[in-house]
């Protein structure tokens, strides 16, 4: 599955994988990882460039938004992470 770097950068792929994580994980998590691989360079650091800055109504750019999406699906992919069969965002039985 291509990644969406060309139309929105690491926060399109982040709150798509967020999202997805409820209802089709299996889905989410592969976005997740090809999201997550092109938003690394080889060394292992962050590559900036894949954060857009974005216009968070006071206008002015900032990549807080951006770096906040990827928290947020970080945080929901967690449960993958450690074997679980799905994440914390995907339970059934309350």
């Amino acid at each position: 599955m291509p990644s969406t770097a060309s139309i929105g950068g690491a926060a399109a792929d982040a709150t798509l994988a967020l999202f997805l994580n409820g209802v089709l994980p299996d889905i989410s998590n592969r976005i997740w990882t090809v999201a997550r691989a092109a938003m690394l360079r080889p060394d292992g650091t962050l590559d900036r460039r894949r954060f857009w800055p974005v216009d968070t109504g006071d206008y002015r750019f900032s990549r807080a938004a951006s770096c906040t999406a990827v928290a947020a699906a970080a945080i929901a992919g967690v449960g993958r992470a450690f074997g679980r069969r799905s994440s914390t965002l995907h339970r059934s039985g309350g």
